[in-house]
């Protein structure tokens, strides 16, 4: 999952929704709403360690 999420920050800022998308194409087997909780989850884990931030509503690598 970070893996991915990661991934798709690489190409600049996304919104939560964008990002779920971009994580479905590698866990095509989940449904949009297992997969945004599971991102929803792991961001907040991300951004409690420093590893992403969010400016309004985007989410951005926190190293940026």
């Amino acid at each position: 999952m970070r893996r991915a999420i990661f991934s798709a920050l690489r190409e600049g800022p996304k919104t939560g929704p964008d990002i779920v998308r971009h994580v479905m194409r590698y866990k095509g087997e989940w449904t949009f709403k297992e997969t945004q909780r599971r991102v929803a989850t792991t961001l907040t884990k991300l951004k409690d360690a420093g590893l992403v931030k969010r400016e309004g509503r985007l989410w951005l690598n926190g190293k940026v």
